[in-house]
């Protein structure tokens, strides 16, 4: 088995120099696949390998890396020997006909080893051995086949001005580019251009924007009712601001939280309708869903493994996810509903947390909440509490809200309320 940091892929990218900008890339089906392999990996397993890789200068993921490191660093959970470590490293998603992801030439995943030699003969994971890509810079992806080249610049949305005076340039990946490339599809709008010029962007300009609720919290006490069994949720408001300090929350809120932890970007996809606000995996999810015909995959269950995944059994035995209805229910997506288990994967016991607006979690005293007001200069005088029920749409705003943004309950719970 050879070290995966010895295989490159090859890319012959068109720019435009002046603008430092790449216009659009030609890849073989190799570079295709590991593209695609990105709509397996699990949330936490993103920022695990992102955090790997960068360390201290690891850009935040939305609210995802303080509900990860959260959970990675407190003693607070239980993480089960056997199901909480294997359902955040390999949450099983694959279905039996899809050719394993240890095969592709570069595996980002940090759980499995590539068991391609190099300079054997490249068999294929997702896409046909002789199909070729058209990927922009925010990964939309195309055949590379003969057709009318106005119409395909026009599908991708190319600028034709861009292209006089373009150039080419060949350029290869290893591991450590495709991570980076990883990390640029979540945090920029042009990860591509990124890559090849070595730009430092300020990546929060990338994050949807940070706000505060401020509106009237009588308006918020109007929509949670509801004649569904939610989950509850009780925030803390500043009287004086309308500003959110922080949310009383019980286990099953909390056992939901860390469970988003272990969906895969492709089930985020299909549950947000292919709107998650990180438009370059909406783009790539649209590509292998839309764009791309089965004739360049290599079979034809490749296209719903990848847009449509389907967790085994004991996956959906034992995740705790978005609820609807019956408090035993869990969602995976609209249209499937499984039952789970009474044991949980991450919380143990019957306990109170505290939970801020970035999705860090503690355990929850009246010590901690004083400290905590103390700390942001706030009396308990000026604090009003307001109970909020948490179901399917909630549950879903906060999904997508957690993916790009460090205020994940004001954006994602408070600030729609308020609409």
């Amino acid at each position: 088995m050879s070290d995966a940091k010895e295989v490159e892929l090859s890319l012959k990218v068109f720019i435009n120099k002046e603008k430092t900008k790449v216009l659009f890339a030609e890849a073989e089906n190799d570079f295709a696949d590991v593209l695609l392999s990105f709509l397996n990996l699990s949330l936490g397993k993103i920022v695990k390998i992102v955090e790997k890789q960068y360390g201290d200068r690891a850009p935040c993921i939305g609210s995802l890396t303080s509900l990860y490191n959260g959970l990675a660093n407190t003693d607070m959970v239980n993480l089960w020997s056997v199901r909480g470590n294997e359902m955040l490293d390999n949450p099983k998603i694959m279905d039996s006909t899809m050719e394993s992801t240890r095969n592709l030439k570069v595996c980002v995943d940090y759980t499995e080893s590539s068991t391609y030699a190099f300079g054997e003969s490249y068999k294929g994971v997702f896409t046909q051995n002789s199909a070729s890509f058209i990927i922009c810079d925010d990964l939309r992806m195309v055949p590379n086949a003969m057709g009318s080249i106005m119409q395909t610049f026009s599908e991708l949305g190319l600028d034709i001005t861009d292209m006089q005076g373009a150039e080419t340039r060949n350029v290869t990946f290893g591991l450590k580019e495709i991570i980076h490339l990883l990390k640029e599809s979540l945090v920029s709008p042009t990860p591509l251009s990124d890559l090849i010029f070595s730009k430092q962007r300020l990546h929060t300009k990338f994050a949807s924007v940070k706000s505060e609720a401020r509106s009237s919290l009588h308006q918020i006490k109007k929509e949670t009712t509801s004649h569904a069994k939610k989950m509850v949720l009780k925030v803390m408001f500043q009287k004086s601001t309308k500003k959110f300090l922080f949310a009383q929350a019980e286990e099953d809120f909390v056992e939901f939280l860390f469970s988003l932890l272990i969906i895969p970007l492709g089930l985020v996809e299909r549950l947000l309708g292919s709107n998650t606000c990180l438009n370059n995996i909406d783009n790539l999810y649209r590509s292998i869903a839309d764009l791309i015909d089965d004739k360049y995959l290599k079979n034809q269950n490749i296209k719903a493994n990848l847009t449509k995944p389907v967790p085994s059994e004991y996956y959906s035995s034992n995740c705790f996810l978005l609820m609807r209805g019956d408090a035993r229910q869990c969602v995976l997506y609209p249209d499937m509903v499984y039952c789970y288990s009474d044991g949980r994967l991450f919380v143990e016991g019957s306990r109170t947390y505290m939970v801020t607006d970035d999705l860090t979690v503690t355990r929850l005293c009246v010590s901690t909440s004083l400290s905590v007001l103390n700390e942001m200069k706030v009396s308990l005088s000026d604090v009003e509490e307001v109970e909020l029920q948490i179901g399917l749409e909630e549950a879903l705003n906060i999904l997508k809200a957690s993916l790009t943004s460090t205020c994940a309950l004001t954006d994602g719970l408070i600030n729609p309320k308020l609409k």
